[in-house]
């Protein structure tokens, strides 16, 4: 895999890849072996307290997160996005 990067890193974007995220898990694993920087582009609509073990998992292998907040109802996307 890393004869293919001469910089940077990959990003899992979406749809949304939590809704993947064995396979990111999987996938970001083998890249970290690799030195290769990973980054998750989510919206967090998959995050459930009920999965923080699988959640922490993917976040232990993942150098940076971007989290696209988004919500439907104009007024309510400007109170949580400023």
């Amino acid at each position: 895999m890393k004869e293919f990067f001469t910089n940077g890193g990959i990003t899992v974007t979406g749809g949304e890849p939590m809704a993947q995220m064995e396979f990111v898990t999987e996938l970001f694993t083998k890249a970290k072996t690799k030195n290769i920087h990973t980054a998750l582009d989510t919206s967090g609509a998959y995050f459930d307290r009920n999965n923080l073990k699988q959640i922490d998992k993917l976040l232990a292998v993942t150098n940076l997160v971007l989290l696209d907040i988004k919500h439907i109802d104009g007024v309510e996307h400007k109170k949580l996005t400023g």
